[in-house]
């Protein structure tokens, strides 16, 4: 270090933090996915444009019909199309929709890459959603498109237990909202729900947490287990840009963390130049 002992030295270190929850052996890396439910609806392409430039790979899309989630209509097969045919993100299709089954090929031919059904929406009792879940969970395989369910917020993991371990499904979303409006306060058991899928099923690929989002809120939800976060608020209404507010919460990923730190050896040498 002769001639630049004085120098303070920064070095980027690739590190590994601790996660609560260890990672299955199928589990994927941190995905940060936003929901064009809380973008500009005049402006859907450009809005896509702006998450493909912050580096995403998915885009979510809240389906609602106005039945399942009173009083909120929002986008349709239409619009699915219209984006699949101007983005290359992975459009993850949320369908909070009664009779969901009667969708799956038109969403399919509209270019979806997953189709999420919303698991209260099949029948009133566990044991009849269980089988009625597996045979639309086949259905939509069928077409190509992967499959998620999606649980409210006072919806037991337990009930849900055997579709994830059937392994036709590759995601469960864990709803920490009520769906359909975006802006809501995060639902603190949402974490233990996680905790309890990550334990539980270790080969399912994704855990999504899905609403309340925020660099306050999503790291607790990762260090419980959480791979898959839906963003829309705090990644399309935040002050800063869209891509540092992703780039914000792609940093909790706990494989792929770097950080910037000082070495004790250039502190010593900065301490050693400044008494010369």
């Amino acid at each position: 270090m002769s001639g630049h002992r004085g120098l303070k030295v920064l070095v980027a270190l690739i590190v590994t933090l601790p996660a609560t929850v260890e990672s299955g052996p199928n589990r994927a890396p941190l995905t940060v996915v936003p929901s064009i439910l809380a973008g500009d609806f005049a402006n859907l392409e450009s809005e896509a444009h702006r998450c493909e430039d912050a580096g995403c790979e998915w885009l979510h899309l809240d389906i609602c019909d106005g039945v399942y989630v009173p009083e909120s209509l929002t986008l349709g097969p239409q619009a699915v199309a219209a984006l699949a045919a101007r983005t290359h993100l992975k459009l993850d299709c949320h369908l909070a929709v009664m009779n969901p089954s009667r969708w799956v090929e038109i969403f399919a031919k509209a270019g979806a890459a997953r189709f999420t059904f919303q698991w209260e929406t099949l029948s009133t009792t566990r044991s009849e959603r269980t089988g009625l879940a597996m045979d639309l969970a086949e259905q939509v395989g069928r077409t190509g498109m992967r499959c998620g369910v999606c649980i409210a917020r006072e919806t037991p993991t337990e009930d849900v237990a055997r579709l994830l371990e059937s392994g036709l499904v590759d995601l469960v979303d864990i709803l920490a909202v009520n769906p359909g409006f975006g802006g809501q306060p995060f639902d603190e058991r949402t974490v233990e729900k996680v905790k309890q899928v990550a334990a539980r099923h270790p080969a399912l690929p994704f855990i999504c947490v899905d609403g309340g989002v925020t660099s306050e809120t999503a790291p607790a939800c990762v260090d419980a287990g959480a791979n898959f976060l839906v963003a829309g608020t705090a990644v399309f209404a935040a002050a800063k840009d869209l891509a540092a507010a992703v780039r914000e919460l792609q940093r909790l990923d706990p494989d792929h963390c770097i950080s910037s730190v000082e070495t004790e050896e250039a502190s010593e040498a900065e301490a050693e130049a400044n008494g010369a």
